[in-house]
């Protein structure tokens, strides 16, 4: 073989190796991106199962949430804020959820479902008297997306577990 073939031969497999590394990296980029969006969800679910955990396991905030559900007393001021308080909690977390969907790190899927979630809670007026009250302490981007969850899915068409 001369020597102009040796180094076509050579410029080849040079240029071989070279693709199969591009491809190799991009499969690692994708790797990555795919573990940090299951960390992501995972965190989110975390912190959602934490914040209804927290209902449930602080007794003045349960005892408060009953009370509210049941209607049949006026919350008083820190039942009321201890409520608040809870529901801020949340929809930082679904406010974060979304900054973390705009930058593509979270499904389209499990953003719609947070969506139907958000326009399931506006049907707790606590939750509604909530959000006219703080929605301004989120992002625009989060004010437009409760106003659009409740047109994609009205309150009359939305269930609860907990009506």
């Amino acid at each position: 073989m001369n020597s102009g073939k040796k180094l076509n031969w050579i410029e080849t497999i040079g240029m071989v190796g070279v693709i199969a590394s591009l491809v190799f990296v991009g499969y690692q980029i994708k790797l990555s991106r795919d573990i940090a969006r299951a960390d992501i969800y995972q965190n989110f679910m975390s912190m959602i199962i934490e914040i209804q955990l927290t209902g449930v396991t602080n007794e003045p905030l349960s005892q408060a949430l009953v009370k509210e559900r049941l209607g049949e007393e006026e919350l008083t001021y820190d039942e009321q804020y201890l409520i608040w308080r809870w529901l801020d909690t949340l929809m930082t977390a679904k406010d974060n959820l979304l900054i973390q969907h705009r930058l593509g790190l979270v499904s389209d899927e499990l953003w719609e479902i947070e969506r139907r979630n958000i326009s399931a809670h506006m049907e707790w007026a606590c939750f509604r008297d909530f959000w006219l009250g703080a929605s301004d302490a989120y992002s625009d981007d989060l004010a437009r997306e409760v106003e659009s969850a409740l047109e994609a899915y009205p309150i009359e068409d939305c269930t609860s577990v907990a009506k």
